[in-house]
């Protein structure tokens, strides 16, 4: 997904990635010398500590951030200027919280793309929430092996 992402615009380089759990999908986007900055939004506060301790060479190096809040704290705290790339929303499954991510974020990022995680049968929330966004904004979903999914916004 990142390598299609980064193939059609090359610009994509500040991400936002919503639900951080263990840091497997910033340590994977880490591995992309051209991704600037990333920032994590993570509501757990213990898991925000793990990955804190876990990416502080990153943070350290101003490459990453980790944000302790739900998506809708962290789209209500930021200025209204506030724009990245690519938002990665891979948080709570469920078709309420997936539909709420994308409708607070997408904002974010307009003229770039809204992405997730597992768009698979096991999480039909998720199938449905993308579906639904990718009809109303009546653009082309692509999906990727890993269960990856990806929407360009124009």
């Amino acid at each position: 997904m990142v390598n299609h992402i980064l193939h059609r615009d090359p610009n994509a380089k500040t991400w936002l990635e919503i639900g951080s759990f263990n840091g497997e999908s910033a340590t994977l986007l880490l591995g992309f010398p051209q991704l600037v900055h990333i920032t994590l939004v993570e509501q757990s506060q213990e898991k925000c500590k793990y990955l804190e301790a876990k990416f502080s060479k990153p943070i350290a190096a101003h490459r990453l951030t980790v944000i302790n809040a739900t998506s809708q704290q962290f789209v209500k705290a930021v200025p209204n200027c506030y724009a990245v790339d690519v938002v990665y929303i891979d948080a709570d499954h469920s078709y309420e919280s997936v539909s709420s991510d994308i409708r607070a974020l997408a904002p974010l990022c307009v003229g770039t793309f809204v992405c997730g995680h597992d768009y698979h049968t096991g999480f039909p929330g998720v199938v449905r929430a993308v579906d639904e966004f990718r009809a109303f904004k009546q653009t082309n979903l692509r999906t990727f092996s890993d269960s990856s999914w990806c929407v360009r916004l124009r």
